[in-house]
This record gives structure tokens, sequence and C-alpha cells, in this order.
């Protein structure tokens, strides 16, 4: 039985973390799209010409020069990104597309020609910033290429036609709103985390982890054990329930809950309404046990009768259990437990000795 059940636990596990893991790359890939075209040998940047360009192209290298720029992307009142025009070839023109302090070194250099243009001050390439870049060639589209073809939309069509569609984009998340790549990188981070445990965890068998728990807690685990076993395939269940004066188990497909039966202290049944918009869309059923040990056993089922057929299988094999919900039970339970316990305990004798004196 336990081998069986772990069985059934160690494949869900496994499949789910399968799925949590490839539902955390293709998040991955489809934010961080640069990531595969870094691991591609890079050429230098210096020594490309225009026809090199080609998509995720991989180049390195140090620029100086950067004539203008043609779109930004703000937060607030933040500059996050800009996209600047930087020379490619012999003549040709391309977009630069990065953040941080590559996008203020970009700036400043750009500033540094305007200023010559426009004031005809002294320059000179040494006065410029060196900026080392790692990036990946992209073919401008969407509002990054309306904004590049604005920009050359008053050149005269020779002029205009040097500027490549092209730009390079620094950094895994470079055209993309900081806020989206953050919350993307959260749920990456989730489903991987997420997954990987159910890989590790899952294949321990930690869905019969209550059971060999109690058994190692035992003078003689494997008798215990096979008491169990005995305990698991003498009976029929009800509604994945079995229970007897010593054992209470519930087994949902590989989900297994265990517990002593004079551990059981209240049963009753939970319906949640759920709402879409206001509107009501449907409900949700489920049992909820509580325990000496303050612990909850909590299970849906399919429908309001299946909770009524399972409460009923408690009652019938466990007939000291309180069953159904009340506010006062609810305030013992987290205020006065021990009343609860010892009030069970009671019905429990009298119920043994009930039932020895049929027997008698």
């Amino acid at each position: 039985m336990i081998k069986e059940l772990k069985k059934k636990g160690i494949i869900k596990s496994i499949i789910t973390g399968i799925i949590m893991l490839a539902i955390s790359i293709i998040i991955m890939l489809l934010v961080f799209g640069n990531l595969f075209a870094y691991l591609r040998p890079a050429v230098d940047i210096n020594e490309i010409s225009a026809d090199d360009l080609k998509q995720d192209l991989h180049v390195k290298g140090s620029i100086y020069f950067v004539a203008d720029y043609y779109a930004y992307l703000s937060e607030g009142n933040k500059t996050k990104e800009m996209e600047f025009i930087i020379p490619v070839g012999d003549e040709e023109y391309m977009g630069f597309v990065c953040r941080g302090s590559k996008m203020k070194d970009a700036e400043f250099n750009m500033n540094m020609w305007w200023d010559y243009l426009d004031y005809d001050k002294e320059f000179s390439a040494d006065s410029l910033i060196e900026i080392k870049i790692n990036g990946i060639v992209k073919i401008l589209k969407g509002e990054s290429y309306q904004y590049y073809r604005e920009f050359t939309e008053d050149l005269d069509k020779e002029t205009a036609d040097l500027f490549v569609p092209y730009a390079v984009y620094v950094g895994l998340m470079a055209g993309q709103e900081s806020s989206d790549s953050a919350y993307s990188l959260i749920f990456i981070v989730i489903f991987a985390v997420a997954g990987l445990a159910f890989l590790i965890f899952g294949t321990h068998g930690h869905n019969v982890k209550a059971v060999t728990d109690y058994c190692k807690e035992t003078l003689s685990p494997e008798y215990t054990l096979q008491k169990i076993e005995n305990f698991y395939t003498s009976g029929t269940p009800v509604q994945g329930l079995r229970a007897n004066d010593e054992y209470f188990m519930g087994v949902f497909g590989s989900t297994v809950f265990f517990a002593e039966s004079s551990d059981i202290l209240w049963a009753y049944q939970t319906t949640t309404q759920h709402r879409t918009n206001g509107i009501p869309t449907g409900k949700t059923y489920s049992v909820r046990i509580r325990k000496a040990d303050g612990k909850d056993i909590q299970f849906k089922l399919k429908n309001e009768a299946a909770c009524q057929e399972a409460l009923a299988y408690i009652g019938k094999t466990m007939p000291y259990v309180i069953l159904g919900y009340d506010d006062s039970l609810e305030n013992m339970y987290n205020k006065n437990r021990s009343e609860m316990i010892n009030t069970v305990a009671q019905r429990r004798e009298q119920y043994a000795g009930s039932s020895f004196e049929s027997a008698q």
C-alpha cells in the first residue's frame, strides 16, 4: 500500500516539477529572448559593415561616437532607456539601445557632439567616454522602427538610406518595460523553485510522510506499518476515506491524509462561493477535520452530497467525533481546546462502553 501510494506521489511530483520548470524556461525565453544569442561567439562591432548585420548577431567592442537619439523609455519622470544613433561600417548608421550607466555615457558623448555642432566648441575624441558594449543586434520593429524612420524622414533619400533598420540591444531586458521584466522574473523564480521542490521532495515520498513518520515514532515501526497496511486493505473507502477505532486515512489520487482516530475532534463541511465581478460563478465543497494538535485535514469533494456522505461515514465509524459547524465550537477549539479534547475523549469512552455491553 505504502509503496503504491508513494509511487503515485513520485510520478505526480515528477510530472508537476517538469511542467513547472518548463513553464519557467518558456517565460525566460519569451522575456529574455537574447539569452541564447549571448552564448554565440561575438564579433567586434568596429570590424563589421552594415551588410554583416543580421538578427541576433552577438557583438562586442568599444564605441565612442554617438550622433543622436530617436526614442526613449520613461517611467514617471525618470528616463529608463534610450535609443541612440551610432555609426556602423564606413558610412552607415544603426541604433544603439541601452540603460543605466551606458545610457548616461552615451548621452554624454552625444551632448559633446551636439555642443560641437551647435556652439562650435572644441571637440576632441580624447574627451569622449569609452562605452564598452556586449550586445545583440535586432531588427527594429514596432514603435522603435517608427521613431527611427521619423528621425530620417527629413533627410534626402540618399542620406536616409544610410540608416539601416538594425539596433544593438545591450542586456537581456533591453527594450522591455522594467515592471514587466520584474514581474516576469518573479514568476520565473516561483515556477523554477516550485518545480525543483516537487522534484526534490516528491521523489522522497513526501505524500506518505504522515504515515511513515507515525510508524517511526512507535516501538515497532514495521509492525505498525503492517497494521496500517491491513487497515488500508480491509475495508471499502467512502469518498476516499477509511476509518476505524484506531486510524483515519484519506486518499485522494496521490495525496494521503493520516491520523490516529483519537486525534480527530471535529468535522464539518465548508462551502466556498466563487464570484467574478460580483457575479456568482460556482461553489466548491470541502470537508474540514480539526485535530487535537491544532492542525487541520481539509480535502475538496465534487459536491455537497459527497461531503455529507463523507461526514456520515465519519459519524458512523467514529461516532464520538463532533459533527457540524457552530461558532461556539470554533471558539472552544481556538480558545479552550482542552475542553473539546476532554469532551471527545468522554464520548469515545461512552461509545466504547456501549459497544462492549452490546457485544455482551
